[in-house]
């Protein structure tokens, strides 16, 4: 849900920004033709006034004249601070050559912890968060490395303060905490942190991460962190002045006022080519929109990791000159631009075309292209019309699955009635011995023993272990919670899931073992247990193409209350599941050990997207791997899944700790 949440409030800010540029553009017609009209008739009175002097001699029209020039200057004044404060308003396309789906764990921590915040209240209610969040976290690691402790005991450990040996660590939840000294506050100081809350924050995650991840590669601590989320913005599908001439303006209306206010005629001839050059700008038409844009893509099926080739054609349809044309291709979000650009900036003639290309790449999934984001402006630069071009031609590109033919997957025990590779406890005809019963009528000959027989101690049937083929659920998780990522630059657990689920379908299936999956989604996906070919292709498309599997996040809240009886209802009563998550919410555990509580054999591969180049990241590290533990407590096959680790390798490590 964190991922869902960060969604959302970044879109009620965009969407406030759009109601204040909205309002700008209400508000700036109007304004426009009333300061033209004011320095038009200004002009005027300055060529009367150069044209006939002796007008001014008259009291009354000297004071017109004072009035005129006063309005001026405050004209021109307004005109300079909007142009100080208020650049030039172009819209800036979009990033599109690296958009990153994924979120880091632990970064919206970060954000409660550092701010910034809009208010005193929001900073307390962030603070409450952290320290509830960070209180539970000690609790549980305390109860994972301690054995001489309960709940009560730790609880009061922590009001005392005398669970670690860090005197600022021990206060932050010690109900009397001691005085900070002049010591303390140096180093505060010091260390570039001046917020005594966040240092003892990190105090206290240094203390859990040096019990609980001795094998920490970062060291945060004594380097104070600074980070900006700054978002270029952009509106689209307006109409808009860019304030272009607005300094020109202000110099012309300046010009006016002071040469009318102190009788200096040179200064009006001055103001006159400056208000031309302004009025041109004013009255300038708007820029056309009639561009159309088509967009070829080779190949459209291509392996992980190979580069697509776009050729984006450009052609204006308008009969008019487009003087300042700039394209931005909707390249989809989650892959990376390899070579090229898909900006191209051009001036077009009537009827005239244009064309520019460039390249792109991801691992898995089907990506849709968007309609390209286009900027025109007219001659002046003045007005400006934003908006999306519907793009003719190519619109997606599927990347096809190559899974490991040669994967192989440890399953346990339970097994169905067909004949298969998994040892049972039942006697009967296999390969590995199993025990000697007394011959029946009709037991084969070859599992008669001999030497028995031979030893005058009558017939016996030989038995052996029953191998029998498996039926396995693939359950993936791919809420918008497990669209994570070390960093913004890594594959998310999703597409390491989604390759990996498809290596153990199929070497599931080459071992004779019935297969189907599901998707922990608020799109939903299944596909029953089956085996052959025919059952492989279905698999192979849905891994591909189906919006479960999406490259980019989900945008609908997962209810586990109304998906998981479904998700029971269509379970075989002897299926065991393969669970994939990252686990970086208490949600995926707590789904994972309900399924094991309702008798299925869990087995939960965990691709870890956790890093702990920061105090929250560090938090989310903790959270996960003792999530992992509670697991492994609840009887279920935990693989920890490292990033450069093939999941082959992390099978082996896993089996050593399974005891069955």
């Amino acid at each position: 849900m964190t991922g869902q949440r960060e969604m959302l409030s970044d879109a009620a800010e965009e969407s406030a920004f759009e109601e204040d540029v909205e309002t700008e553009q209400r508000i700036e017609p109007f304004i426009s033709p009333v300061i033209g009209a004011i320095g038009s008739l200004l002009v005027g009175v300055g060529f009367v006034v150069v044209w006939k002097p002796s007008l001014v001699g008259t009291s009354t029209e000297y004071l017109a004249v004072y009035a005129i020039s006063v309005v001026a200057i405050i004209a021109g004044i307004w005109y300079s601070y909007r142009r100080t404060f208020a650049s030039v308003s172009e819209s800036t396309p979009p990033t599109v050559e690296a958009r990153s789906t994924t979120s880091v764990p632990g970064s919206t921590f970060d954000r409660l912890l550092r701010g910034p915040f809009p208010s005193q209240g929001d900073r307390i209610k962030a603070r409450r968060r952290v320290s509830k969040r960070l209180r539970q976290a000690t609790i549980d690691v305390l109860d994972s490395t301690s054995t001489d402790r309960d709940a009560s005991s730790i609880e009061a450990a922590l009001s005392a303060g005398t669970w670690t040996d860090d005197p600022m660590a021990g206060d932050f939840f010690a109900e009397e905490a001691t005085e900070r000294t002049l010591r303390d506050r140096i180093e505060n100081v010091r260390l570039g942190r001046p917020n005594l809350f966040v240092l003892s924050v990190e105090r206290v995650v240094g203390e859990l991460a040096d019990r609980y991840l001795p094998d920490r590669a970062t060291d945060w601590y004594n380097s104070p962190e600074t980070s900006a989320n700054t978002r270029r913005r952009s509106t689209f599908g307006t109409v808009r002045s860019t304030g272009r001439w607005r300094g020109l303006g202000a110099i012309a209306l300046l010009a006016i006022g002071l040469g009318a206010g102190l009788g200096k005629p040179g200064l009006l001839l001055v103001a006159g080519p400056l208000l031309l050059v302004v009025g041109y700008a004013a009255m300038d038409v708007e820029p056309p929109q009639s561009i159309t844009i088509e967009r070829t893509v080779e190949p459209t099926d291509p392996d992980p990791g190979e580069r697509v080739q776009v050729r984006v054609d450009v052609h204006n349809d308008s009969g008019r000159w487009v003087p300042d044309l700039r394209i931005v291709d909707g390249v989809p979000a989650g892959m990376t631009v390899a070579d090229g650009s898909p900006r191209h900036g051009t001036v077009l003639r009537p009827g005239a075309s244009t064309w520019f290309e460039y390249s792109v790449q991801a691992e898995r999934g089907t990506h849709t292209f968007e309609s390209a984001y286009t900027i025109t402006r007219n001659l002046s630069g003045s007005i400006e019309r934003t908006f999306r071009t519907a793009t003719e031609g190519d619109r997606a590109i599927t990347y096809r699955l190559q899974p490991d033919f040669e994967a192989t997957f440890p399953l346990r025990q339970q097994a169905s009635s067909h004949v298969g590779r998994v040892l049972t406890d039942v006697g009967g005809s296999g390969l590995e011995f199993h025990s000697v019963r007394e011959y029946r009528s009709g037991d084969p000959l070859s599992r008669i023993d001999w030497n028995r027989a031979a030893q005058g101690q009558g017939l016996a049937t030989l038995q052996f272990r029953e191998e029998r083929s498996a039926t396995v659920v693939l359950l993936l998780d791919t809420r918008a919670a497990a669209y994570v990522a070390p960093d913004e630059e890594a594959p998310s657990a999703v597409d390491r899931t989604v390759q990996a689920a498809a290596d153990v379908f199929r070497a599931l299936l080459n071992s004779d073992d019935r297969v189907g999956m599901a998707a922990l989604s608020p799109r939903g996906c299944w596909l029953p247990p089956g085996a052959g070919h025919v059952h492989w292709a279905r698999a192979e498309a849905l891994f591909a193409k189906d919006p479960a599997f999406s490259t980019q996040p989900p945008t609908q809240a997962f209810h586990p209350h109304v998906r998981l009886p479904k998700l029971r209802k269509r379970l075989p009563s002897d299926a065991q599941i393969v669970m994939f998550s990252p686990l970086c919410d208490d949600e995926s555990s707590s789904i994972a050990r309900q399924l094991q509580a309702h008798g299925y054999p869990m087995t939960v591969i965990s691709p870890d997207p956790t890093s702990d180049g920061t105090v929250g990241q560090t938090v989310g590290r903790i959270e996960r791997k003792l999530r992992l533990s509670t697991l492994r407590k609840a009887d279920a096959r935990v693989v920890d899944w490292q990033p450069a680790e093939r999941l082959a390798l992390a099978f082996d490590r896993a089996q050593r700790r399974w005891s069955r």
